[in-house]
């Protein structure tokens, strides 16, 4: 019995886990599960009924500890106000970036929060957060760039009788072009620059790489058949080339 908790009265504990030690306010009350919040303050506050032991308590935290851990990070991020200075670019957004410093027993990474983006970094180098960036933007990437190209690709099958859907895709983090179409391997490679431009940058690229496959030139048939499939092509390239790709 002494090591439960009457209702409504919060008691301050610690706990040791794999990420450290936790300091945390337990209060008891009736509530089904146990709860947890990582306030504004980066504080933990921590909820159960007063039937749950402080022991099987201390055994969720100790599960949850590096969710717990990851969460305080994430809020002490938010309020180094200095780095929010910087921004993530995501599809033509700019998106405030609060960088954060991690011990090396701790993942570094790149999440999105309502606030906007946090990174976690052992050193703060523009190495480590390009190397972040990138990660992130396969990762959210991944499944629009697929999906664009599989529709483009059956698109121009349809419409001019090409063997598109035997075209290979290739994301790559190309830095002096926007795509390209190689006949001989039969592949169209795609910039991951890309996420970070407008949408219609990615689809102004794929429907030129695919216009590849009726025309290798750049001539003034090639420039109207991406027209006449993605009308307003004209202005996106002309954006596109005011843009640098980095």
């Amino acid at each position: 019995m002494a090591n439960r908790q009457s209702i409504g009265k919060p008691v301050l504990r610690q706990v040791k886990t794999p990420c450290g030690v936790l300091t945390y306010q337990f209060t008891p009350k009736r509530v089904k599960n146990i709860n947890l919040r990582v306030l504004s303050d980066g504080s933990l506050h921590v909820s159960a009924a007063p039937r749950v032991p402080i022991r099987e308590v201390e055994r969720f935290l100790i599960s949850r500890s590096q969710w717990i851990a990851e969460a305080v990070d994430r809020v002490a991020a938010r309020r180094q106000q200095s780095s929010a200075k910087d921004t993530l670019r995501l599809w033509g957004r700019e998106i405030p970036l609060y960088v954060h410093i991690v011990s090396p027993d701790r993942p570094e990474g790149l999440i999105l929060e309502e606030e906007g983006a946090v990174m976690s970094l052992w050193e703060d180098t523009p190495q480590r957060r390009q190397a972040q960036i990138l990660l992130f933007w396969a990762r959210e990437s991944e499944e629009i760039f697929v999906s664009r190209f599989r529709f483009w690709a059956d698109w121009f099958r349809r419409g001019y009788s090409v063997e598109a859907e035997k075209v290979r895709l290739a994301v790559k983090p190309m830095t002096s072009r926007w795509g390209s179409y190689s006949k001989r391997t039969g592949s169209i490679a795609l910039s991951l620059y890309l996420a970070a431009k407008p949408p219609e940058f990615l689809e102004y690229t794929i429907v030129h790489e695919f216009c590849h496959m009726i025309y290798l030139d750049h001539s003034p048939a090639f420039h109207a058949l991406v027209e006449e499939n993605l009308p307003g092509a004209s202005e996106i390239r002309r954006r596109m080339k005011e843009s640098p790709i980095r």
